[in-house]
């Protein structure tokens, strides 16, 4: 799916984590081997009955919906940093025998999460009350991504008018490089991003800059049409270092019918060197 594929080619990402402190703070020991480990994952499960979300340095990772869900996810690569790193859980339910299962894993090159890769697991038992608890665990600096943005973005506190009428420029710009199918404009966006993606996955950034320019001619058409909506929301992530636009429903502020059903664009930024810069 588009949205899939575009958010594959810009995954960004959190020094000091400035985040709210939870109801309970618990530190796990998360056992690293000799091994250089290039690769993370983490494997959740909830039961039926709970409902609330979890985070990974403030980063917004999965939603309980009270259906019961399970899956994987290695998004969280990018989000990691050398030294403390922390898992929020924020629950309003927690019905079930075994409300909430969650399994970290570090793996040395691509391949499925399991027992053999299993750095640490979180449980949560029956009886567990609803609230916020959060679960902090130390990653080696030769372990960690060697990403840059957790290190160069500002934290911000609140945001201004200005600040919010350059976010909106850089959504606009984006949408219209695509709308014109401008390589060039695109390149220049997503430089950051596309880099960053790169370190934290220890690939080529000419891979991902290829896949985008790749796409150009499917997101010109696809969005053809498309335009930031008037009324945006601006919410603060990572400890204050990400910005995430959305319309004031919540979902990603530009949308469109594509080949594949509903095609969207996630904007998001944060203050690199003193300017806002374009991040997924």
């Amino acid at each position: 799916m588009l949205v899939r594929a575009l958010a594959a080619a810009i995954i960004l990402a959190t020094s000091a984590l400035a985040i709210a402190a939870p109801a309970t703070t618990e530190k796990v020991a998360a056992k690293f081997p000799a091994t250089q480990l290039k690769l993370y994952a983490i494997v959740y499960r909830s039961a039926q009955g709970v409902n609330g979300e979890m985070r990974v340095n403030d980063m917004p990772a999965v939603t309980f919906k009270g259906q019961g869900n399970s899956g994987s996810s290695s998004a969280i690569q990018a989000w990691l940093q050398a030294g403390t790193n922390r898992i929020d859980l924020t629950l309003d339910k927690t019905d079930g025998d075994e409300p909430i299962f969650i399994s970290f894993h570090g793996l040395p090159a691509a391949a499925m999460p399991d027992d053999s890769n299993e750095l640490f697991h979180v449980t949560l038992k029956k009886g567990t009350p609803p609230g916020a608890r959060a679960y902090t665990f130390e990653i080696p600096a030769k372990q960690a991504p060697p990403t840059l943005l957790w290190k160069k973005a500002a934290v911000t506190t609140a945001l201004t008018d200005a600040d919010k009428k350059e976010l909106r420029a850089l959504g606009t710009a984006l949408l219209v490089a695509f709308q014109k199918g401008d390589t060039a404009a695109v390149h220049k966006l997503i430089t950051f991003t596309a880099e960053e993606r790169a370190r934290a996955t220890y690939s080529d950034s000419k891979e991902i800059f290829s896949m985008m320019e790749s796409m150009l001619p499917e997101m010109k058409k696809t969005f053809a049409k498309a335009a930031l909506p008037e009324a945006l929301e601006y919410t603060l992530i990572g400890g204050g270092r990400i910005v995430k636009l959305t319309t004031a429903g919540g979902k990603p502020p530009v949308s469109a019918k594509s080949d594949d059903g509903e095609a969207a664009l996630p904007l998001s930024a944060a203050k690199i060197d003193g300017k806002w810069t374009l991040v997924p």
